[in-house]
Formats: structure tokens, sequence, C-alpha cells
């Protein structure tokens, strides 16, 4: 999602592997919405909007229901992934002088700040069993992979991604 359409806007949920419509906004408004997120279940999406003036972390049922407004900061609200039981939500936030990352109870509640640092952390993401949370950042030059908690940076480039076996 990143712009309003007329209603009804539909995301794929590869874990059903059916299409979820979701009513976000209506034209009239001019509503902005960005980065969508899925519960493992697929029943709730985290998103960001900018609809209160500046982006702000949402949340939503499948059926466009029970709306949710999650956060409320003078700093912008940035990517988000929902813990693997669907009871946390991670995102990065600009808060500080960079983006860092935060968790929250899906419901809003208990808002914990994870890094704390002048380099930028974006697309987080929680590991299957929801242990480890894994970030890109520009710490070591272009974005790296690395891990809430650890000094190491995974191999490879930053950016989306997910965890998956080895193989």
């Amino acid at each position: 999602i990143t712009t309003a359409v007329q209603h009804v806007s539909c995301f794929s949920n590869q874990k059903t592997a059916c299409a979820v419509r979701v009513c976000l906004a209506c034209r009239r408004v001019r509503v902005r919405s960005a980065a969508p997120a899925f519960s493992a279940a697929g029943s709730r999406m985290a998103f960001v909007s900018r609809r209160d003036g500046n982006w702000e972390l949402y949340v939503i049922n499948a059926d466009a229901s029970d709306q949710t407004r999650l956060t409320r900061s003078v700093a912008d609200e940035g990517a988000s992934a929902f813990s693997p039981d669907g009871s946390k939500i991670v995102f990065s936030s600009g808060r500080g002088n960079e983006a860092d990352l935060y968790v929250i109870g899906a419901d809003g509640s208990k808002p914990r700040r994870l890094t704390e640092d002048v380099f930028g952390e974006d697309n987080p993401v929680f590991s299957p069993y929801g242990l480890k949370i894994a970030f890109d950042s520009m710490r070591d030059g272009p974005a790296q992979v690395h891990v809430v908690g650890s000094e190491y940076r995974l191999a490879g480039k930053g950016g989306r991604f997910r965890w998956a076996p080895c193989t």
C-alpha cells in the first residue's frame, strides 16, 4: 500500500495462499498507508499510516474490523513484523537521531526500545520461534543483516529478508 485506493486494497497472504481484502482508505480523505505485515495466522495486519500527520503504527483485522493505532510519537514509525505467536510487534522508529528498533504488544501495550545507536536499523523480523530479531543496518558500511543482542552480523546484503532453515 503506498497510495490511497478506492476503499479496498488487496494483499497476498503467503501463509494461506489467498488474497485478503482490507479496507484501509478512501480517495476523498487522501490517506497514505504503507509497509503491511501480516501476523503468522493471517488474521491481523500491521501497517504504518500518516493519516494523523506523521507515520504511526496501526493494526487491523483481516476482515477490516478493529483498526487500532498503536503508537503516538512525533517521530515516524517504519517497517514492522509480528512475533510468531502474534502477541508482539517489532518496528523501526525515528525517535532518536536515526531509526532504532522497538517492540510493542500487539494491543499497543508495553513499548520497549531494543536498539540505541547512531546507525539506522530497519526491516526487523522475528526468528521462527520468536527468540531472536534480525534487522538491517549500515553499521559496517552498506546495509548488512544483524541480530539484536549480538555483536556479529550475518553474511549478505540488507533489505527485506526472511529466516529460512539451513539446507
